[in-house]
């Protein structure tokens, strides 16, 4: 479950659900006031008529009225009529709203139309700088400008758009979403990946480009696709890489074996030379070549994002600037071989000195800042680095290949933390899952083993606050378990394979664990492994901090007797806060409400999110909009809509009134899990991925996780009500990314569909 943002945002069908009561207030307004007058102020008296109110931009509402809606301000007064069939706050205070002939118009915020939209959409949406048009399933959605015009379109399967004749094996639409890439599938006898004939055509069929035979290709942005095709005359690598732009221009040179697109343009290179390449015209910009003359041979080569590096007949090192173009002399000696880029600015090389092997740390320069020594081993080699760039693994072996052994250190210091053990995995250079003779620990950064795990071959460990996650598995890669430990390496719990521990902002020693199954269940723990509460649904508030990481700042959990408990964090309290069928956290309040089963009927109870104090009990008001401008809310009472302000209150400063015992809840309106998205396309760009997701039927938006790390480990989720996202300031590695459609249920609840499969992309910097 991934939990709710600080300000709740309620779908089209909860608000529609939210705002129709069917009760009538027992109470009068003057009464309501008089309950509770330290709670709240009243901003506007109950005097709009209308069937719905909800909050829109500042102190503006959509409100609705005979299944027609306009919006109106705090005043009460209309800004726009309720003479639309639907309308929508955008970004920018703008409207989009749809007329009963189905046409959409965007308006300003004093009602006045900006753009009237042409074509016919069922609905429409818009994001910060962007709209989005949905057709239908089988025509796609339309990505326009504020002015109406189609910036892009895409659709359910991308071969829809083809109207050529040739039938091809697999149609991809290409970024641009002007061109193909088209494939048909080659049968191949030998023994490296599937082959495809690939060719770069337009949509109504036409070839620009037959690119032939390759073993993969990306898209690598608006105007350029990256192929790589197999060659076993290519000694070295057996695959060369080549581009082709939307005119059918190519780069190939059959003596590159690997490139790359920079900031300076189209890199190629091998053991022989490097050359770069403009972007646009695919012109020769620079070309270095390793040697100078037949007699010389370049021995190893090593390219980062500053420059060049490479070894001559094993005596001399060299660099190149990529900018300046350059060259100096390295200091360091040619028996230093298989140099690589490790950590953030360091390099990593490994020399050789009669009985010994040593693993030399550089700095870009070439001057040696630490070296690490090894005798009476066969082989030396980096094995892993964690994603700060903090650590390095070492693996080597002994007795004749016999016994394989793997040491971390600290880059900064030269540290040796581990030795000697059989693996090592970390990811922030802060804990390590270390396997030796077939048993896991769990190891702090000073290399302490805190824990034994258990029998296993790898692990992943997740550091939530005060407690950790650490999965386990086989050396093929069956699962073992999930463990939830405090910091301290004591075991707390079986978490379950599908879970997730969240911190608690307020309660740093307490962690929420959530276990998804065929039923999912909630339950707070503190570092000992007490339980404080559990139960079968859960209410929170969460906010996102800088590290992109989600942390609870108010939580309620219901028990299998439909009673919800507030976790309130001092001394591990919990307040009773009464049988609902569903509740949820808004500002200062928090919102518990009873309903029949068609989800009709709510009788609602008002109390504060600090301490549970009654503000409103059942039976006074008929609806609550969601907050605005820090807790001021729409309320219905007696059939009229009027604005009130939520203070921050408690028991000791406001007299709580008598609920009246609630009714026996009812099960719950049956929300349906959504299907299962699919993810069309990611697309890689300067520390950047921009994935495109197949829209869903029915979803109010999608979750996208992605991680560099393959199995997803230590991923991270943002939502978008999108069928486009892009995730920005990335580094310049591979992710790997999935995601999945969800919907909202009563509470603001969200209910997921399985992920999709994962998709690999390298970003470049």
């Amino acid at each position: 479950m991934r939990l709710k943002t600080s300000i709740k945002k309620i779908s089209a069908i909860g608000l529609s659900l939210a705002m129709t009561i069917g009760m009538v207030p027992i109470w009068s307004t003057q009464a309501l006031a008089e309950t509770a007058q330290k709670a709240y102020e009243v901003i506007l008296e109950p005097t709009m008529v209308y069937d719905n109110v909800y909050s829109s931009f500042g102190n503006k509402f959509i409100v609705s009225k005979n299944s027609l809606s306009g919006v109106v301000g705090e005043d009460g007064k209309e800004i726009i009529p309720c003479i639309y069939s639907g309308i929508k706050g955008i970004y920018g205070n703008k409207y989009l709203a749809q007329s009963k002939d189905s046409i959409w118009s965007l308006i300003d915020e004093k009602g006045n139309t900006v753009t009237k939209f042409q074509k016919k959409y069922q609905d429409m949406h818009g994001s910060e700088d962007e709209l989005y048009g949905y057709i239908s399933d089988e025509e796609g959605t339309d990505l326009l400008d504020s002015k109406g015009n189609v910036i892009e379109h895409f659709v359910a399967n991308d071969s829809d758009l083809y109207t050529g004749t040739i039938k091809y094996d697999n149609i991809i639409l290409l970024t641009d979403r002007k061109h193909f890439i088209a494939a048909n599938y080659v049968k191949t006898t030998s023994d490296h990946e599937d082959v495809e004939h690939l060719y770069l055509i337009t949509l109504d069929g036409k070839i620009v480009k037959d690119i032939g035979e390759c073993t993969g290709w990306t898209d690598e942005n608006n105007s350029i696709v990256r192929f790589v095709q197999y060659d076993e005359k290519n000694e070295d690598s057996y695959y060369n890489t080549g581009y082709v732009n939307m005119d059918g221009k190519t780069i190939m040179e059959n003596n590159y074996d690997d490139s790359a697109i920079i900031d300076l343009g189209i890199e190629m290179y091998d053991n022989n030379e490097y050359t770069l390449y403009d972007l646009s015209t695919f012109k020769k910009i620079w070309t270095l070549k390793y040697t100078s003359n037949e007699d010389e041979k370049c021995e190893e080569y090593v390219i980062n994002d500053k420059g060049i590096y490479f070894n001559i007949d094993n005596k001399n090192w060299y660099y190149v600037d990529k900018e300046t173009h350059t060259k100096k002399t390295l200091a360091v000696d040619g028996k230093v071989s298989r140099l690589q880029t490790v950590g953030d600015n360091l390099l990593l090389g490994f020399g050789y000195d009669s009985d010994k092997i040593i693993a030399y740390i550089f700095d870009l320069n070439g001057n040696i800042k630490n070296k690490f020594e090894y005798k009476d081993v066969n082989y030396l080699a980096n094995d892993i680095n964690d994603s700060n760039g903090k650590i390095l693994t070492l693996r080597y072996y002994t007795d004749d290949w016999k016994n394989e052994y793997v040491d971390a250190y600290d880059l900064s210091t030269g540290k040796k933390i581990l030795q000697k053990y059989n693996d090592i995995n970390t990811d922030d250079g802060k804990w390590f899952i270390a396997q030796k003779d077939g048993t896991l620990y769990l190891i702090n950064s000073n290399g302490e083993n805190i824990a034994t795990i258990g029998k296993g071959d790898y692990g992943y460990v997740n550091e939530v606050g005060q407690f950790l996650s650490v999965r386990f598995f086989t050396s093929d890669g069956k699962y073992l378990g999930t463990y939830a430990y405090n910091n301290k390496g004591k075991k707390l719990m079986d978490i379950g394979d599908q879970s997730d521990l969240e911190k608690i902002d307020f309660a740093n020693d307490c962690v929420l664990v959530t276990k998804y199954g065929k039923t999912t269940s909630y339950e707070i723990i503190d570092v000992d492994g007490t339980s404080i509460i559990k139960g079968t649904d859960c209410a929170a508030d969460s906010k996102l901090t800088s590290d992109d990481m989600w942390i609870i700042t108010k939580i309620a959990i219901k028990d299998s007797n439909n009673n919800w408990k507030m976790f309130t964090g001092k001394n591990k309290a919990t307040v009773n806060l009464g049988s609902y069928n569903s509740l949820y956290f808004s500002g200062n309040i928090v919102v518990g409400y009873n309903y029949d089963s068609k989800g009709q009927n709510r009788t609602y109870e008002i109390m504060s999110s600090v301490d549970g104090t009654m503000i409103i009990p059942k039976g006074q008001i008929e609806g609550i909009s969601e907050p605005y401008d820090g807790n001021k809310y729409a309320v219905k009472v007696n059939g009229k809509w009027g604005i009130y302000k939520f203070n921050r209150v408690t028991a000791a400063t406001t007299p709580s009134t008598p609920s009246t015992p609630s009714t026996p809840s009812t099960p719950a309106a049956k929300i349906t899990t959504p299907s299962n998205a699919k993810v069309a396309k990611v697309k890689a760009g300067k520390k950047k991925v921009t994935i495109s997701v197949k829209k869903v039927k029915g979803a109010k938006g999608y979750l996208v996780q992605y991680s560099t790390n393959k199995k997803l480990k230590k991923a991270k989720t943002v939502t978008t009500k999108s069928v486009k996202k892009t995730l920005k300031k990335l580094k310049k590695k591979t992710y790997y990314i999935q995601v999945r459609a969800y919907v909202v249920k009563s509470g603001n609840v969200k209910v997921t569909g399985d992920w999709s499969k994962i998709k690999k992309v390298k970003v470049r910097k």
